[in-house]
């Protein structure tokens, strides 16, 4: 099955792609913001944000390794399907279970 961001409709992915760079934006002046207030935490949760809004997955997501450059929605499932889904999983996961799962 498709991930549901690739089953919107055209219309709704124009309008989906427009608010994410718009966002981009609002990123960049709220990390300056926080830097030059030296708001550590608040600056911490922006980077967060920041990078959630570029992978377009929450960081809590059961699907964590579909933030990693070069993982893929296809890669990211299989991975899921073989209780490899966490960043912490794939870290400690046996090398053999992590090529067997892909």
């Amino acid at each position: 099955a498709e991930p549901p961001r690739q089953q919107l409709p055209w219309d709704l992915k124009s309008q989906q792609q427009q608010i994410l760079r718009r966002s981009e934006f609002l990123m960049r002046l709220m990390l300056e913001l926080f830097q030059y207030r030296r708001q550590g935490p608040q600056l911490a949760n922006a980077l967060i944000l920041k990078k959630c809004l570029k992978q377009q997955i929450w960081e809590v997501s059961p699907v964590q390794v579909r933030q990693l450059p070069s993982i893929g929605d296809i890669i990211a499932q299989k991975l899921q399907a073989g209780g490899l889904a966490t960043l912490d999983a794939l870290a400690s996961g046996d090398p053999r279970l992590i090529e067997v799962a892909c």
